[in-house]
């Protein structure tokens, strides 16, 4: 005898149940996928940015027969820094130009709410041209973390030798790790004329 009798309610809620869990898995698949996906669009961003920015600065050093280093008032040449967080702004003057300077700029900003570094190449010294700087090129490296923000201070390091001829090798780091916890540290080196001015202030010799 031919049986007609449906699916029990035990059975269609059992099935409906497997469904969810399926569905469920899925859905948490796909979002892994997803966040590894963005991560490693995250990665290959950092240190795209992170290669342009060195390089437009170790070209402006490779062009450079003479260099001085200082420390500069970042908020002369950078905008829309909060001030309550650490900063750091390391002053570059190129071939004893006062006209030809370029500025590192390590700052939180107040348009992005992140921290942020610049790199700009004014051909002007006037502090008041921070509206109307003739930039070469900018680049700006987001959400990064110092090694030592927490101690209210950006941490940078430089070292310094001279040699028989009157020449100095120069180097500066500056660590620094991104929200993917990788390391983005800023290495520039330097050989030639160089001169050093108040760099000790808010850089540490080693």
């Amino acid at each position: 005898m031919k049986n007609n009798k449906g699916m029990t309610l035990v059975e269609i809620i059992v099935s409906i149940a497997l469904i969810s869990i399926t569905i469920i898995f899925l859905m948490v698949l796909f979002i892994n996928v997803k966040d590894i996906n963005d991560d490693a669009k995250i990665n290959n961003t950092y240190l795209i940015t992170k290669s342009l920015q060195v390089k437009t600065i170790e070209e402006d050093l490779e062009n450079s027969s003479t260099l001085n280093i200082s420390n500069c008032n970042i908020f002369e040449k950078f905008k829309n820094i909060e001030s309550s967080k650490p900063n750091l702004c390391i002053k570059f003057q190129f071939n004893n130009n006062v006209s030809n300077i370029g500025y590192l700029g390590f700052y939180y900003s107040t348009t992005t709410s992140s921290y942020v570094t610049s790199y700009i190449h004014t051909y002007t010294d006037d502090a008041d041209s921070k509206n109307n700087i003739d930039v070469r090129e900018t680049r700006t490296l987001k959400d990064f973390e110092n090694y030592s923000l927490q101690d209210n201070k950006i941490k940078c390091f430089y070292k310094y030798t001279q040699d028989s001829i009157n020449n100095g090798a120069f180097y500066l780091r500056i660590p620094i790790i991104g929200p993917d916890y990788k390391d983005y540290t800023f290495n520039l080196s330097y050989y030639g004329n160089v001169s050093i001015n108040n760099l000790n202030s808010i850089c540490s010799q080693t």
